[in-house]
């Protein structure tokens, strides 16, 4: 029984191994296996939007995105998983699903170029799909790359006038020579006038400058003279070309189709800022303006004045023009053009009054209290400092390199620059409101003794800083009122006064003179008393002794400063009216008006607006010192001014 079994059992096993291999040779014969690989490997990739066949990263991540896609749709339809992987069901189905694919993928762009193939690989490698991407979306035309612009570009707006050309032309030339050694940081343009040829006739040293400089180039100084009087030139600097070429071989080229532009016009300032930043745009722009300067009066704060002699940018060839404070204002306001700073190259322009009305226009001033030299500013210090430092820094080195230059000779005794940070300016002045506050506090309140120092140190000890001027050191008439009442100027309000002080002075500078006798010179203020301010007339004191003679009138020791006297001194009234007192012989005479009123100009100023400072040349009753040591050549001995031996 158990053999029987056991010969079944093989008979079936038996029976099963020839059905399997029947089986089997029947499935080979009828429905053949296929075996189809899909996966990264058996894809081909060429990148085409760089030009090169090698793949990179981000070529890399875009062929398994596009793999992905297409096999999630292709792997779904045909119920299959893995790569590679087997399927059963025909050529035309894998082929069916592969087209359904194809639609996940139609509406895509690629940054390459890419082939995608289906294989059957069970025998013979047998291509069953291809699909190819389409051609690289190029990205669409972007506005053209805009040049790298400078850090700065300089704005030159000169005039001579009185002889001035020389100097300035030589400022010019100074610039261009520098521009060379910017590497592109730094722009410069310029607008200059010349004087007339009857004022270069006028001065020897300018004549003979003419003369050395013209005739390499075939002219007479007379020749070239007469036929630029008066008239501009404009142009960008261009760092390869010698400015003395230009001057003597190609200014025609460059000369304005205006003739004798009015310099004392603001609208052809704004025209010319205008110009500028059109013509050479930058990051920030810097403004030298060069030529006369007067400071601030209230006389000259008014429409034109043909009798003035002295005025800001004052214009021969247009008799009676120059610009106001006012004007000055107007002029870069209407340009549209926050300028970074501003240099006057001009004298007696540093005056509490311009700061502040210039204070929304720029940045940082650069402006001299006393007599610009006419050698100028280091405008090569400063072309180099834009280009290599921060703002400043570079105006710090310009100031001092100027006062070094202007140190090397005697003649300039008295001078001086400032940088002011336009920024501090507010703080400062309600600075000075407390202290002006203070002032007339001591004056009206504090008793015969207090006014008594007080009267001495205006009548005395305060700093005229030119005689066509009425305007005072600022600083060292501060410090010596709180000098002599300091109990109406406590510890705490000097330290907030000085803190206020210097944070708007970025560098000071002045000549060996003044700093060897530790005199403080930031900027100039109005002083006056009674309600006017003073001009004085000055004439030799041998002239007036002869004017003497047979009189009997005498010289008045006390007007006699060295070699002159005071003649007369004119009154400037805030009620507009003007009086004059004549020294010889001792009388007052009615002159009429100075054209205008201090509410129409000077208490408009922002300054007097937020310091009231009017109210102390109200109240005042001493008169200012009358003299300044700079017009008389005066040295400073033991604090008091001495004439120089």
């Amino acid at each position: 029984m158990r053999n029987n079994s056991f010969l079944i059992a093989m008979l079936l096993a038996l029976f099963a191994v020839v059905i399997a291999a029947c089986n089997k040779d029947d499935k080979d014969e009828t429905v053949p296996m296929y075996s189809y690989g899909i996966s990264t490997y058996q894809f081909s990739s060429v990148t085409t939007s760089s030009g090169s066949s090698t793949s990179t990263e981000t070529d890399a991540e875009e062929m398994k995105t596009i793999t992905n896609a297409f096999a999630d749709v292709f792997k779904a339809a045909l119920g299959v998983t893995g790569t590679p992987f087997s399927y059963n069901g025909g050529d035309d189905k894998v082929l069916a699903a592969c087209k359904q694919a194809e639609e996940a993928l139609k509406d895509k762009t690629f940054k390459g170029k890419y082939t995608l193939e289906v294989n059957r690989v069970d025998g013979a490698t047998k291509l069953i799909y291809t699909w190819n991407s389409p051609e690289p979306k190029q990205p669409e035309p972007g506005p053209e790359p805009v040049a790298e612009l400078p850090e700065y570009t300089i704005l030159f707006y000169g005039y001579g006038g009185e002889s001035g050309d020389m100097y300035l032309l030589k400022n010019i030339s100074d610039m261009y020579d520098a521009m060379g050694e910017t590497n592109g940081k730094i722009k410069a343009v310029v607008q200059y006038k010349f004087s007339s040829a009857d004022l270069f006739a006028n001065d020897d040293d300018h004549i003979e400058w003419l003369k050395a400089e013209s005739e390499e180039f075939g002219f007479s100084g007379d020749e070239w003279a007469e036929k630029y009087q008066w008239k501009s030139f404009r142009t960008v600097v261009d760092p390869n070309e010698d400015f003395r070429d230009i001057l003597f071989s190609k200014l025609d080229e460059i000369i304005m189709d205006k003739d004798n532009v009015d310099v004392g016009d603001p609208d052809n300032l704004t025209d010319f800022i205008k110009w500028a930043v059109e013509k050479a745009p930058a990051k920030k722009y810097v403004l030298a303006m060069a030529s006369h300067g007067s400071g601030y009066l209230p006389e000259l704060d008014q429409p034109k004045n043909k009798t003035l002699s002295k005025a800001l940018f004052p214009d021969d060839g247009n008799e009676g023009s120059y610009l106001t404070i006012t004007d000055l204002r107007n002029a870069i306001r209407r340009s549209g053009i926050k300028l970074e700073a501003f240099f006057m190259n001009c004298c007696l322009m540093n005056t509490i009054e311009y700061q502040f009305e210039l204070k929304d226009l720029t940045n940082y001033l650069a402006l001299s209290t006393f007599s610009m030299p006419g050698l100028g500013g280091d405008y090569e210090t400063l072309v180099k400092g834009l280009a290599n430092s921060d703002i400043e820094t570079a105006l710090s080195d310009f100031c001092k390199a100027s006062i070094a230059g202007w140190n090397e000779t005697e003649e300039y005794k008295y001078s001086d620059m400032s940088v002011t940070r336009t920024s501090a300016l507010d703080a400062f002045g309600l600075a000075w409101k407390e202290f002006t506050d203070r002032l007339i506090d001591a004056y009206t309140n504090g008793g015969d003794e207090v006014k008594a120092k007080i009267d001495e140190v205006t009548g005395s000890y305060a700093l005229r800083v030119d005689d066509n001027v009425a305007s005072y050191a600022l600083t060292s008439y501060a410090i010596s009122i709180v000098d002599v009442a300091p109990e109406y100027f406590p510890t705490a309000f000097v330290d907030q006064f000085k803190s206020a002080f210097e944070n708007c002075i970025v560098e000071s500078q002045a000549s060996k003179l003044l700093m060897d006798n530790d005199w403080l010179i930031s900027c100039s203020i109005l002083l006056g008393c009674k309600n006017h301010y003073t001009m004085c007339h000055w004439m030799k004191k041998e002239n007036a002794q002869a004017q003497l003679e047979g009189t009997s009138y005498k010289l008045d020791e006390s007007l006699v400063y060295g070699d002159n006297v005071i003649i007369a001194a004119d009154f400037y009234n805030a009620d507009g009216t003007t009086e004059r007192l004549l020294t010889i012989p001792g009388q007052r005479q009615e002159l009429g008006t100075w054209g205008s009123t201090f509410d129409e100009t000077y208490k408009v100023l922002k300054f007097d607006q937020i310091t009231g400072w009017s109210r102390w040349i109200e109240i005042n009753e001493q008169e200012p010192t009358l003299v300044s040591p700079i017009s008389m050549q005066y040295d400073f001995v033991d604090d008091c001014f001495l004439p120089t031996k």
